[in-house]
């Protein structure tokens, strides 16, 4: 229990607010950005592109399990916060911790005992190891999500923000001392991977504790442990889960087809790298689907025409951050991968020319599973994931075996364009969303922001 005051329910916030939740959330976001670009900046140059390849899945791996754990709690604890009366909030918040610790103890078995089994499978050498240090992250990162999850159902952001810049800035500065302290050191030496697993736990730690702080408002002065509520959390998460799920097995199948295919951790290394950039890129789409969540689950009551334009909003909103930095990277392709991994990694400039067109479609996809979860229709969402899961697995197999390293980016660009496509075409017909007032509404979201900035700067009122 803690003792503090439960606010009042949280009243729909003005574009303003919702502008400043979105700085804070994009800071978030442009934090692990700026940290982790310099994290991999001095790793592709520890380590070699062995080590580097089994790194990628790794990293890979253990986000897979953590985003099953976001899939069955996250949207479940926010939609029921949002929309039920206050004086339940105590037994959901019971529920959501016996769901999050039941969920640590099952993931945290599954990475101690499921790396030693992947390894020789995937040819992932310490594999096993890393998943064996991450799996004791996986239980300090419970108190983490939960903590994150209650401040987002409020639109609240600062704790998320800070606990990030923390976890993120340890890593960093773990690295940084890594490449001082081992730069002459043999990049095959599998040691800075054990090193920077423990760091994870480090940070994971410290991003609790200030998560909590800026959390603790939002708790009520009694929470009732219920099973009840558990059930009811797993009962909406459920497709969401599976959704998560898939979605990640979906964007984790090319690295892992190319390490058993290929036989071999380096033409992970080469793929990875040209993704790891993609998703600096992709920075804004995490970033407005923190949001919109929340709000989306406040509007799910005014009916489809409500809800279809929030989903144009969103996705004009990402398209406008996304694009200049698609822009930039398809056009210097091999002057960006020079900067991040150096001279070795020359393989990856054609991989990375296709993978930065990934980002035209994720907003999409995103936007759409945000819809249809807050709209209550979860099971809708893992069906077209787990379609999109099983053409990227068929598309991948064919083009990797007949083109090596470069069929792993056009398998899966193949799965993006057919996804899009019939996604595009359910919400046209179940909720009215339409392409072209997307494209219409990015002016207004150029404009918007630079109105805010002038206003946080003083030359408008």
């Amino acid at each position: 229990m803690v003792d503090t005051p439960s606010p009042e329910p949280s009243a729909p916030k003005s574009k303003r607010e919702l502008l400043m939740s979105g700085m804070y959330s994009m800071g978030d976001r442009v934090a692990a950005l700026v940290f982790g670009f310099g994290t991999l900046w001095m790793l592709t140059r520890l380590t070699s592109q062995a080590n580097f390849g089994v790194w990628v899945f790794f990293t890979g791996l253990v986000a897979t399990v953590e985003v099953a754990r976001t899939g069955l709690l996250q949207n479940a604890l926010i939609r029921y916060l949002t929309i039920t009366d206050e004086k339940d909030h105590g037994a959901i918040h019971g529920g959501a911790w016996l769901l999050n610790g039941s969920i640590a103890i099952l993931g945290a078995m599954f990475l101690w005992i499921g790396g030693a089994y992947l390894e020789p499978w995937l040819h992932f050498p310490g594999l096993g190891s890393l998943t064996k240090i991450y799996a004791l992250t996986f239980l300090a990162m419970t108190p983490l999500w939960q903590f994150n999850y209650i401040q987002q159902a409020h639109l609240e952001f600062r704790g998320a923000f800070w606990a990030t810049i923390l976890r993120y800035s340890t890593m960093f500065l773990l690295t940084l001392s890594m490449y001082f302290a081992y730069i002459q050191v043999d990049g095959s030496s599998l040691l800075i991977l054990e090193y920077l697993a423990w760091g994870q736990l480090i940070a994971a730690s410290l991003g609790a504790l200030i998560s909590y702080r800026y959390a603790k408002a939002y708790i009520p002065k009694i929470v009732k442990l219920s099973w009840p509520w558990c059930n009811k959390l797993i009962g909406f998460g459920k497709y969401v889960f599976g959704t998560n799920l898939s979605s990640m097995m979906y964007k984790q199948v090319d690295t892992a087809m190319l390490g058993a295919l290929l036989l071999g951790p380096v033409p992970a290394a080469v793929y990875g790298l040209a993704i790891r950039i993609t998703n600096f890129v992709d920075v804004p789409t995490l970033a407005v689907a923190s949001i919109v969540f929340p709000e989306s689950s406040r509007v799910s009551t005014e009916g489809p025409e409500a809800q279809a334009r929030m989903y144009e909003k969103a996705s004009a909103a990402i398209l406008a951050f996304v694009l200049p930095a698609l822009l930039v990277v398809g056009i210097l392709p091999g002057f960006i991968v020079d900067i991040v991994g150096g001279g070795k990694y020359a393989e990856t400039i054609p991989v990375l020319q296709i993978t930065v067109l990934f980002s035209l479609f994720i907003p999409f996809a995103n936007q759409f599973g945000t819809l249809l979860d807050a709209s209550g229709n979860p099971k809708l969402n893992f069906i077209y994931t787990v379609a999109g899961m099983i053409l990227n697995v068929i598309f991948n197999y064919i083009f990797i075996t007949n083109f090596g390293i470069i069929g792993a980016p056009i398998g899966t660009l193949c799965t993006y364009t057919i996804m899009f496509v019939a996604m595009q075409s359910l919400l046209y017909r179940k909720y009215g969303v339409r392409l072209i007032n997307v494209l219409k509404a990015m002016p207004k979201t150029y404009a918007m922001i630079w109105d805010f900035a002038l206003h946080k700067i003083g030359l408008r009122a």
